[in-house]
């Protein structure tokens, strides 16, 4: 029997993390020399101390999110600190990145993560760098570090399981938690039950061509794609959109052009589906929410370019909230033609997951899951927008993390494609138990 509406404020399962220290390895982090700053134009937002790194003293971690946080930070030379003290020195996260806004680099860095490092020992070298085009000069730091990290311990098993929700053709019923049954054999591929769908369709996400597959190989064609090549304008969140010249809300996102990630996930499913002869095992009734609506605090209004906009899925990752039933389906629900309801763009009956299925299926965006049937070792897409960011003219879009959280990043990114397909109510299972060892096979002839 199905469980009543979960507490989507916890991830499933619920889990309890203590801190781990690794191995002692070599990492480097580069930045540029202080001549580079000085004669790049590029640079020229950076100060003198940009040629250091930012180095903390202080150290937390948080054992319901395995996340650190560090304090009492500053730029220092990683090659002039004495090691041999009590102080402790640590980092996170250090890069250069570029401001296609501006037409800047700078440093990108965060103050804690799942995982920190502290620094044993450093030397430096000299070298080259390019970003976006732009060739500097560089300090190589080599670093010696300890990796700190967290254990994940499962403290609540009670969570797991088959729910019950409410979806645009009628109830739902959900995978949620560490459930180990509902992995399926179907068109010579590997998949996921993500839920029954209103209808009594079957959805499923893809899990790759091999048992127990990992990494990119969870993606199709066994590599990541960007969610959309172009990023700078509202439109290009969508799975579809329209003319990102447009003045208006819906000029700018109708469903006239594809995204990037569209065009790979169409053209795997004609070759693989389409093509061998698997059409009619697949339902082209229901839909994929890939919800533009815009989220009630947001300062843009999908069309500007110089407010940002945030998107439903936003509102509901705020507030903690996840629903199956998409918002604005007459636009945003993904249909073939002959479908009854939604946008009917599509040309497949083939999607991705949404934001929404992730929380459902016990991924958030405060905590850690790697316990989730739903967790990946490699990020992996939603089509979930989430924000339109003015400061960096890029759109952002929902994704899973190799750390089993929900994030935001920028669309050009690279993240796997996993895509979703419906099988029909009525296909029979010739064997198998569910287990990733012993799926659910579909008989097809």
């Amino acid at each position: 029997s199905s469980k009543a509406t979960p507490d989507l404020s916890q991830t499933a399962p619920i889990i309890e993390w203590v801190e781990k220290t690794g191995e002692t390895s070599i990492r480097s982090v580069i930045k540029p020399t202080a001549e580079a700053i000085s004669s790049i134009p590029e640079l020229s937002n950076l100060s003198q101390d940009e040629q250091y790194m930012y180095i903390c003293t202080t150290k937390s971690f948080n054992s319901d999110t395995s996340r650190y946080s560090l304090s009492d930070c500053s730029l220092k030379n990683p090659t002039t600190l004495d090691y041999s003290r009590e102080t402790k020195y640590y980092y996170s996260v250090e890069y250069m990145s570029y401001n296609h806004q501006n037409q800047k680099i700078y440093s990108a860095r965060n103050h804690g993560n799942t995982e920190v490092f502290q620094i044993v020992g450093a030397t430096k070298s000299i070298s080259t760098q390019t970003t976006n085009g732009v060739r500097y000069a560089v300090n190589v730091y080599s670093l010696s570090c300890v990796t700190l990290t967290g254990m994940e311990l499962e403290i609540d098993k009670s969570d797991k399981g088959l729910y019950q929700g409410t979806d645009d053709y009628g109830t739902t019923y959900y995978y949620r938690g560490n459930v180990k049954n509902n992995n399926v054999y179907f068109a010579r591929f590997y998949w996921q039950i993500v839920r029954i769908n209103g209808d009594g369709s079957i959805r499923l996400m893809y899990n790759g061509t091999e048992k127990n597959a990992t990494s990119t190989k969870q993606s199709i064609n066994n590599r990541p794609y960007q969610f959309n090549s172009k990023y700078n304008n509202p439109a290009y969140v969508g799975y579809m959109y329209g003319n990102p010249d447009g003045t208006t809300f819906d000029e700018v996102h109708t469903n006239t052009s594809s995204s990037t990630i569209k065009i790979a996930v169409d053209s795997w499913y004609k070759t693989n589906i389409e093509d061998k002869g698997y059409r009619s095992y697949i339902s082209t009734t229901v839909g994929f929410c890939g919800d533009r609506s815009l989220y009630s605090n947001s300062g843009g209004d999908g069309v500007q370019l110089n407010k940002n906009t945030y998107f439903g899925a936003y509102g509901r990752y705020i507030s903690n909230t996840a629903q199956f039933t998409c918002p604005e389906p007459n636009r945003d629900l993904y249909t073939v033609s002959s479908s009854s309801l939604g946008n009917k763009a599509l040309t497949y009956p083939v999607g991705l997951i949404t934001y929404d299925e992730m929380v459902f299926a016990g991924i958030d965006g405060r905590h850690i899951n790697k316990l989730s049937w739903i967790y990946s070792m490699f990020h992996t897409w939603t089509m979930s927008p989430s924000t339109f960011d003015a400061g960096n003219g890029a759109g952002g879009e929902f994704n899973e993390t190799s750390v089993g959280a929900l994030s935001i990043n920028t669309i050009t990114s690279e993240r796997n494609a996993r895509p979703v397909i419906n099988l029909k109510s009525d296909v029979k299972i010739t064997g198998g138990t569910g287990t990733a060892n012993d799926p659910y096979v579909i008989k097809t002839n």
